[in-house]
């Protein structure tokens, strides 16, 4: 194996491809029916989030997917990047439709979303010119980024309604085991399993 551009075996680039392709399928379905509501309510904010969050996770699966899927170092090298970067992108997709929906009018909360997209623009840099090198300060961005959300907890526990409050917690705990668990790169198939 390539140090640089294979961390995997055969098997498990299967594995891999096979479980992102299937996200992959399952994120363009729910984008479907995602968007469907969200244009159905004729809420502006809820259009936008829905779109930003949607395309933010099919790039993320499909981008993975094509990493695993493809050979070559140059294509490999040039994928993951994609792959790594597209982490970035989800997280921010993932707090925008959350923000301009339930906290548009909260000056705190808008700036926590500008924070979070620069913060993605800067990783996808980072990915760019050091793929595969300072993979434990990326771990932690990743896991900053996901719980940067704490620095507006008063405004977030007030509006918030309860339900979404425990699936972002559950989230943002899911998140973190994954990056955790994802670390455990000695582990057979702990990427597809993730």
């Amino acid at each position: 194996k390539s140090v640089e551009y294979n961390f995997y075996t055969k098997g498990e680039e299967i594995a891999n491809a096979i479980t992102h392709g299937v996200g992959t399928i399952l994120a363009i379905i729910g984008t479907v029916f995602l968007l469907m509501l969200a244009i159905e309510s004729k809420n502006m904010y809820k259009i936008i989030g829905a779109s930003v969050y949607s395309f933010c996770l099919i790039i993320l699966y499909l981008d993975s997917t094509l990493y695993h899927s493809l050979p070559g170092k140059v294509t490999k090298r040039v994928f993951r990047i994609f792959d790594h970067s597209s982490i970035y992108l989800l997280i921010a997709g993932t707090y925008t439709p959350l923000l301009l929906i339930l906290l548009n009018q909260d000056k705190r909360s808008m700036i926590i979303l500008t924070c979070i997209w620069i913060m993605a623009v800067i990783g996808i840099i980072f990915k760019a010119i050091w793929v595969g090198r300072f993979e434990l300060l990326s771990t932690l961005i990743y896991i900053f980024m996901g719980w940067a959300i704490v620095f507006n907890v008063k405004t977030i526990l007030l509006v918030v309604p309860g339900n979404i409050l425990l699936y972002l917690l559950i989230g943002g705990i899911a998140y973190t085991l994954g990056c955790i668990f994802f670390s455990l790169d000695k582990m057979p198939y702990n990427h597809a399993i993730w």
